[in-house]
């Protein structure tokens, strides 16, 4: 999928007809669009995903006002005004063309009657000129070129991006997972069976002896259970995300306050030393829970040892087990009839007797080599076991260290609380005082959740084996055991189409994870590496001595770590397509694509270092790139890492009726573009203007 040009008309902010031709050479790949905030970046991103999946991004406020304001009140009495978006792009050789409208008539009283409510049409052109309109429905056409399940990954809100890294965006990195690897006809077959498997429990049921409806009633208790259960666990970690933003709302505004700021910034680096604390904490735990199921016999087998080495060195000297001396040593001295000392050893002599003695002492080889290895094996548990015991007493002392730093920490945390709540205002207070409830629904909320947890664990074991007792049951009666057996095959099918799925989707999640660390190396200059763990979280690690221990990431680590997952998506998503050439696509029901990614302010909340570092990798991450920027985020440095990439670029000029506006210009290679400027009426508006490269003023 190649974008080609993007032509809007009386939409949102942008009044009359607007059209964006994107840049498609390889070598310079970026299209760029300078726009100040509120001037209509972020509807430019949503002209994208309402014209391809009527769909907006969550900071698209205000959805159904779509007709341009001024095109609305210019507009006489019975006209129609439309608002439209029009999106051209290649795919597969053949160039399509999608308009999505929205139009309104304008009533006798001045009140709006809709006439199209985002109606869609879709035509393509083949490579001999010839155009016709899409068979199916747009939307269906569309998914077969872009899943809409993906669609955040490639248009998104850069400010916004940083929300795949928390909780509530796990489930949809694990369904974009799915959708790249392109298992939805497996995913509906294993929907189907289960419908299928319902029906046949029900005619089961209907034939089957006391008992054994008995234990069909059981398992669907237990089925309602873990349904029930798995619910309140997604409830419950709702409550504490959402406890945790309100927090972050309130850490934020406290910021702003002048008699709250100094505490407040205080406070922030407290929290974070004191989440970094509550990772090592947990790291150290886990890890002394790894080393205690792997080697914690070592603290309990020190006396069975001793008594085992006792019995046998008494069996050694009792002649049971072998001395040093070898017995096909002293073999040979007899066969040879000469000692070691150079005496001569014949038959029936003393001498003979007393060396042949030491011959049936010596023992056999094969109770030798045991004797040695036991020897070996328990120099080695002594070894072990002292290592064993040193690394739990430096794992403690590393525990009790960072523990006890913790407490410091949440005393000073406690004494700004009671400072702020002190000398500050009643807005101060309040804030403060809701901040502390809100810790505490957090808190409860982890304590709830792993309670549940353990129940669910609990729940669907009791669940496995009540379906295994259920399959195993014996039945009377031909329908009755064909039933069951047909039943049987059913749910068969649905475990084996769940395991596909599930390795599927874990050799995707190691290919992502990989490409993953590859493009965050790239962006990032802090020695951390990204993980997508087998959950679907995103997460940030750094070494620390042997081990790797999770990272406390700010507003900037999300946003660069979210980044590089997109390129990570974009770049499976097109490894997919290239293999789909060669191969048959087999149960597979999507075979990738090579899409464009268009964002929308991906520098707004990084330093300098990383907006350096951002802007030198975005270029990378797909072989198209549209990006919206300010002034503030899209000029210094990040001009001069993307300008050798840039092959289009655009300013919105913004009409503001706000009055005493001081007009204001942006300057882009010598050239002058109108940015905010007086509108001389109540309206607002924009236009897209081009503000030609210099090779094209040449």
């Amino acid at each position: 999928m190649k974008l080609r040009s993007l032509t809007i008309q009386n939409f949102r902010q942008f009044y009359g007809n607007q059209v964006i031709r994107f840049a498609t050479d390889a070598a310079k790949n970026v299209t760029i669009l300078y726009g100040a905030n509120g001037s209509g970046k972020t509807t430019l991103l949503n002209a994208f995903t309402w014209c391809l999946f009527n769909a907006f991004t969550p900071a698209f406020e205000n959805p159904n006002h779509l007709i341009n304001e001024r095109a609305w009140n210019e507009a006489e009495t019975l006209e129609e005004v439309i608002a439209s978006v029009r999106l051209e792009f290649e795919h597969e050789g053949k160039v399509y063309n999608v308009i999505r409208e929205h139009s309104m008539q304008k009533a006798k009283q001045g009140e709006p009657q809709l006439i199209r409510d985002s109606e869609a049409r879709m035509w393509h052109t083949d490579e001999t000129g010839r155009q016709s309109d899409v068979n199916k429905l747009p939307e269906d056409a569309i998914n077969q070129i872009i899943p809409e399940r993906l669609h955040r990954f490639f248009f998104f809100d850069g400010e916004r991006i940083e929300q795949l890294v928390k909780p509530s965006a796990y489930e949809e990195i694990g369904e974009a997972i799915k959708t790249v690897l392109g298992l939805t006809i497996i995913e509906r077959a294993i929907k189907h069976l289960g419908g299928t498997a319902k029906k046949l429990e029900g005619e089961l049921r209907d034939v089957s002896p006391p008992d054994l409806q008995l234990i069909m009633d059981e398992r669907e208790t237990l089925v309602r259970l873990v349904a029930e259960k798995t619910s309140a666990i997604r409830n419950e970690d709702d409550k504490g995300l959402a406890a945790k933003e309100e927090i972050k709302a309130i850490s934020a505004r406290l910021r702003t306050l002048e008699k709250a700021k100094e505490l407040q910034e205080r406070r922030d680096v407290l929290e974070s030393d004191f989440e970094e604390g509550r990772i090592r904490i947990q790291s150290i735990r886990s890890e002394l829970s790894r080393k205690f199921s792997r080697d914690g016999h070592l603290a309990f087998s020190d006396s069975l040892y001793s008594i085992a080495l006792q019995k046998l060195e008494t069996l050694r000297e009792r002649g049971d087990l072998p001395t040093p001396l070898k017995r096909q040593f002293v073999q040979d001295l007899l066969d040879r009839a000469e000692c070691i000392c150079g005496s001569e050893l014949l038959p029936d002599t003393e001498k003979y007797r007393h060396v042949a003695l030491w011959r049936d002492r010596a023992g056999n080889e094969d109770v030798e080599q045991v004797w040695n290895r036991l020897a070996a094996y328990t120099a080695e548990f002594v070894r072990a076991r002292d290592e064993f015991y040193r690394d739990l007493q430096n794992r403690h002392l590393d525990l009790a260290d960072v523990q006890a730093a913790q407490e410091r920490r949440q005393t000073e945390i406690s004494a700004i609380d009671r400072e702020l709540d002190k000398r500050g205002s009643e807005e101060v207070r309040d804030l403060g005082q809701k901040r502390q409830v809100l810790q505490q629904q957090v808190e409860e909320s982890i304590g709830q959740s792993s309670v549940l947890r353990q129940e669910l664990r609990d729940l669907e074991e009791r669940q496995r084996d009540k379906e295994k007792e259920q399959q195993t049951k014996e039945v009377e009666g031909q329908k009755a055991k064909l039933s069951q057996k047909r039943l049987r095959i059913v749910q068969e099918a649905r475990l084996v189409f769940g395991r596909i799925l599930e390795i599927r989707t874990e050799e995707v999640r190691v290919k992502l994870d990989r490409r993953l660390k590859d493009i965050y190396r790239k962006i990032s200059f802090k020695p951390y590496t990204p993980e997508l763990t087998s959950d679907f979280h995103l997460e940030l690690l750094k070494t620390i001595g042997s081990n790797d221990e999770a990272v406390a990431k700010g507003q900037g680590e999300n946003q660069v770590l979210s980044l590089a997952f997109v390129g990570a998506i974009a770049d499976l998503a097109r490894e997919r397509y290239q293999e789909s050439i060669t191969k048959e696509g087999g149960l597979t029901s999507f075979q990738g694509g090579i899409y464009p990614i268009v964002m929308d302010s991906p520098f707004g909340s990084l330093d300098l270092g990383y907006q350096k570092e951002v802007a030198r990798a975005i270029p990378e991450l797909a072989p198209q790139v549209v990006i919206f920027v300010s002034k503030s985020q899209g000029l210094g440095v990040v001009q001069a890492e993307l300008a050798p990439k840039v092959g289009e670029r655009y300013v919105i000029s913004y009409s503001t009726p706000k009055p005493n506006v001081t007009d204001e210009t942006i300057e882009l290679d010598r050239q002058v573009a109108p940015y905010i400027s007086a509108s001389g009426n109540t309206y607002e508006w924009a236009e897209v203007k081009e503000v030609p490269l210099a090779k094209d003023r040449n």
